[in-house]
């Protein structure tokens, strides 16, 4: 099969991340170690690594040009049936502080140049947020940018309402156990190199009071989702 070819099936709205040849089908969700595990995917796919290829201009990066993260309800599920179904998680609270560090800290998502600033205004918002004011106004900030609102969209929006769905419900910090899994199964190597890490998203919690609070709100439904692999963190209770 030429590449290109493969490239465009891999769009169509109605299939998620695939490798037809071993029925393996991957949901991604982003800021979990979604590119880590495309770029595996592609190495399967194809038996090379992936490289940006310039005649796709700006939009050459992995999520663009091989695979985006699709809404979980959009998607063919009777085709999955007798697939590997792969969910790969995290802890819901750290996941919306790695998007922070990510895209809005190194990335500067939010910043002056990138947001409408007489909307911000309206909304009562600042360019450049702390990490504070970030949690504390999570949703209007998501109204702000396309990006920040699809890097924190909740997992129900990318795995649906209820995990049994999968054969493989994989915690992020056992991605070494799916890769060696995934190997045997197929025969090749399956090397799941974590990209974007991010030693910040792992630090502790304590934030004050009220953006605990806020934070908590919004990733509620996540928690309700992945109860039997996460409690809430005491941080967020206090």
């Amino acid at each position: 099969m030429k590449r290109n070819w493969i490239l465009r099936r891999n769009n169509s709205l109605r299939r998620t991340l695939e490798c037809e040849r071993f029925k393996l089908a991957y949901f991604p969700v982003p800021k979990t170690a979604s590119t880590s595990m495309k770029r595996a995917f592609y190495k399967l796919e194809y038996g090379e690594d992936y490289a940006k290829h310039p005649q796709y201009g700006k939009k050459a990066g992995i999520h663009s040009n091989f695979f985006g993260a699709r809404g979980f309800y959009n998607l063919d599920h009777e085709r999955y049936r007798s697939y590997t179904r792969i969910a790969v998680i995290r802890e819901p609270a750290r996941r919306i502080i790695s998007a922070y560090n990510h895209r809005v800290v190194q990335l500067k998502e939010l910043g002056p140049e990138r947001i409408d600033l007489n909307l911000a205004k309206a909304l009562g918002v600042e360019p450049d947020p702390t990490r504070k004011q970030f949690l504390c106004n999570l949703e209007k900030y998501r109204i702000l940018s396309k990006s920040i609102r699809h890097h924190t969209d909740p997992f129900t929006r990318f795995l649906g309402h209820d995990l049994d769905y999968f054969t493989d419900v994989v915690r992020i910090g056992k991605l070494d156990d799916l890769a060696t899994q995934i190997s045997g199964l197929t025969g090749q190597e399956f090397d799941i190199a974590h990209f974007h890490r991010n030693a910040r998203s792992e630090e502790h919690l304590g934030m004050g009071r009220k953006a605990s609070k806020s934070l908590l709100n919004y990733c509620a439904g996540d928690y309700a989702l992945m109860k039997r692999y996460f409690s809430i963190p005491p941080a967020l209770l206090k």
